[in-house]
């Protein structure tokens, strides 16, 4: 066994954002959901402190946007810009937005690593398991908060039928986090502080980790078998739009 001493400062976040088609539905009466997650995230971004932030967007597939960055006007501008539609297959691809965000932070240092998925919807892409994912997660020690966005009256499309909350659940559960539901954009704001200051609080002093020379080996092996994949279903195996 070996030990390593773990920065007490810094965070590395990745914020893995739906944009669906249907976070175009309402949230509220003057915002859409994703208007509504934008802004919300906006505000999250400008109260970071020395916490590096990367920015990931999935439909189906997933684009990596910026990797963990301290340029906060930059990744402002960024989340400012979003749309649904910025990729070509409509679609829910958690397992794949996922996996995007894992490789984004599996050679990170920092003192926590963390991911926050935000989604409207079930699983539906045709690549990486939600689960495979979460395990990779788990192996890499990169907890995974999840956020469910629900319509907040029964009525509304969307109302809890169309979220996988016990995928969501298993995620978070199965990373050491937590899982989140919000209904309009006032608990989704208290979310991600909540989300902020759960993370803060974890890494109020240095910490010391022991581990096995093994564990990280096959963590690094299988982060690679998803990081091919997820090369390969962006060049050989893309399929054109319908």
């Amino acid at each position: 066994e070996a030990g390593a001493i773990v920065p007490g400062e810094g965070i590395d976040i990745a914020l893995a954002i739906d944009i669906s088609s249907s976070m175009s539905q309402k949230f509220s009466r003057d915002e859409s959901r994703l208007d509504a997650t934008k802004n919300v995230i906006r505000e999250f971004i400008k109260s970071r402190k020395d916490d590096r932030v990367g920015i990931v967007v999935f439909q189906e597939d997933a684009l990596a946007l910026s990797p963990p960055s301290l340029d906060y006007s930059a990744l402002d501008k960024m989340v400012a810009d979003l749309e649904p539609g910025l990729l070509p297959r409509d679609g829910t691809g958690i397992g794949v937005g996922l996996g995007t965000a894992l490789n984004m932070l599996q050679d990170s240092v920092a003192a926590s690593r963390v991911v926050v998925l935000l989604t409207d919807g079930m699983e539906n892409g045709d690549g990486i398991s939600p689960q495979s994912a979460a395990d990779l997660a788990s192996s890499l020690k990169i907890r995974v908060y999840t956020i469910g966005i629900l319509s907040d009256t029964p009525t509304s499309p969307g109302f809890g039928g169309g979220l996988d909350k016990d995928l969501l659940v298993a995620i978070a559960e199965r990373t050491g986090a937590v899982y989140f539901e919000a209904a309009n954009p006032g608990e989704l704001d208290a979310v991600y502080t909540e989300i902020g200051s759960l993370e803060r609080s974890r890494i109020g002093r240095a910490s010391f980790e022991t581990f096995t020379e093994w564990s990280p080996a096959f963590a690094i092996a299988a982060a690679g078998l998803i990081a091919l994949e997820l090369i390969l279903r962006g060049t050989v195996l893309r399929r054109s739009p319908a």
